[in-house]
């Protein structure tokens, strides 16, 4: 990721898929974490343009996953439920949801950046 996104206005996006990859990869999730890569989230989030559809479904996507994640591990934390099976079914889910959007977010931007870079090589022609 540092490789590929390395020039001066990629920064911040660069930042925000390493953080999101450090928390989704991590052995410990907890929700605390989120709020790392949601504080970068308004950085680059005009830069994508995601149409009001696409941003709807990416966070009822990621709400569901997370919240699925969680039913279980309250019951286990609060409750003392044996719900083991669920915590790690539910956590390949949330893996699965976080990585998936992180794509989306991925294909995006190049989407984006290329477009960018197709005008400003136009506009060297001219």
């Amino acid at each position: 990721v540092s490789v590929r996104f390395s020039k001066l206005h990629d920064v911040n996006f660069a930042l925000f898929c390493q953080t999101l990859i450090f928390v989704t990869f991590n052995k410990v999730v907890t929700a605390q974490y989120f709020i790392w890569y949601f504080s970068l989230l308004p950085l680059i989030l005009p830069a994508l343009s995601f149409s009001k559809k696409d941003m709807l479904l990416g966070a009822m996507l990621w709400g569901f996953a997370q919240s699925s994640w969680l039913l279980p591990a309250y019951m286990l934390e609060f409750k003392g439920n044996n719900t083991f099976m669920f915590i790690w079914l539910e956590g390949l889910a949330f893996f699965c949801a976080n990585v998936g959007i992180l794509a989306k977010i991925i294909r995006k931007y190049r989407e984006v950046s290329s477009n960018i870079e197709e005008k400003c090589n136009l506009q060297k022609l001219d």
